[in-house]
């Protein structure tokens, strides 16, 4: 059986990454071109839970830099302010 996991790779030591390029109008944002997590061995327990949880981590964090693009931020996203 194939496993056919979307935004993935497969390194030569057996581990797999997930890996997904950042938006081109948030680069700037980010240190790096693309977010990698280590998803470990495929035939693993909780290879798709990790995968899961990769994708969910991309996209709270492009949502993240939108927000910080756009100026929207709630109240608990703002910076505490200084203890006096």
């Amino acid at each position: 059986m194939v496993l056919v996991v979307k935004q993935t790779a497969e390194k030569p030591s057996g581990l797999w990454c997930y890996r997904r390029y950042w938006p081109l109008d948030l680069k700037s944002h980010f240190s790096t071109t693309r977010f990698i997590r280590s998803l470990g061995r495929r035939d693993t327990k909780g290879f798709m839970s990790r995968y899961e949880r990769c994708g969910d981590e991309y996209t709270l964090q492009v949502s993240q830099a939108r927000r910080k693009l756009a100026g929207n931020f709630d109240t608990l996203d703002a910076p505490l302010p200084p203890s006096n």
